[in-house]
């Protein structure tokens, strides 16, 4: 939650604090001790959940900024800061998800792209494909 500036501080010790009424709120930086989507749990907290807005999935060993309230309930993390797994990133998206460039194009670039799906529903006025290889299999 962002806040006016005359409302928060800065303590170097334990990171930005907010006011909002009698409700305050710390951002600090912990790390991922166990993770078991929807719930994490951290070094500076028992329990957060994943921001929605935090589309990096936090995995163990990860650093994270996360906002604790001094109301009881989970904390928050905001975003992954520093990885800690070898492992590939994994973005985390809500069921039914749709990624919009209304007006633009959209364009993912990789060394290989893998889909694994039940079904996929293409949808266009038109289709082009180019490649060098073409390979069909199944019936």
């Amino acid at each position: 939650m962002l806040m006016h500036p005359s409302s928060a501080t800065i303590d170097r010790a334990s990171g930005w604090q907010a006011r909002q009424s009698s409700r305050v709120f710390d951002l600090r930086m912990a790390q991922v001790l166990d993770a078991t989507p929807p719930w994490f749990v951290l070094d500076a907290s028992p329990r957060a959940l994943r921001a929605p807005s935090c589309l990096l999935v936090p995995r163990v060993g990860d650093v994270v900024l996360v906002c604790i309230a001094n109301a009881p309930g989970p904390a928050t993390i905001i975003a992954v800061i520093e990885s800690g797994a070898a492992a590939p990133a994994e973005l985390g998206l809500p069921p039914s998800a749709t990624i919009m460039s209304p007006g633009g194009t959209l364009s993912i670039r990789a060394t290989e792209i893998r889909m694994v799906t039940a079904a996929i529903v293409l949808t266009a006025g038109r289709v082009t494909t180019r490649a060098r290889l073409g390979v069909h299999l199944g019936g």
